[in-house]
């Protein structure tokens, strides 16, 4: 149903926004802690990169949720619109963390951060196509 000027079918498309932007500002809040763990982040398997792995992939979910409330169509355009974007925020993240002590850059945290966002952003396809179709099997009984 539509409002007055079509305002709830704006509303709508901007509603996944808010989410994305509060991800984006809790990385950068995240990465402007000056690391004072000897060691924390060393190894590929350390807590660093799940930690990197944990935050692209929700940023990438959100991400194309967003889109695809916007109107991004197909949900694969909009998967890739998020790894890419999710991506590219990575590498400003990693090249920002030069700048706080104690923190380093690095290509395997950059690539964590490029896995998680790959893992979000197809999440988040799944998800949509599963509750798809578990709403087209409900409105079949």
């Amino acid at each position: 149903m539509r409002t007055l000027l079509g305002l709830r079918s704006l509303a709508d498309r901007f509603a996944g926004w808010p989410a994305v932007v509060a991800c984006l500002a809790l990385i950068i809040a995240l990465s402007s802690i000056p690391n004072q763990i000897v060691g924390a982040t060393s190894g590929p398997t350390s807590g660093d990169k799940l930690a990197h792995l944990a935050e692209y992939a929700g940023l990438a979910f959100l991400l194309t949720w967003a889109l695809r409330r916007s109107g991004v169509r197909p949900a694969l355009v909009a998967a890739v619109a998020a790894l890419a974007g999710a991506a590219a925020f990575g590498i400003i993240d990693e090249l920002y963390q030069r700048l706080i002590p104690g923190r380093d850059s690095s290509a395997e945290d950059f690539a964590a951060d490029a896995a998680g966002a790959a893992l979000g952003a197809a999440a988040a396809v799944a998800l949509e196509a599963w509750t798809d179709r578990a709403r087209g099997e409900a409105a079949r009984e």
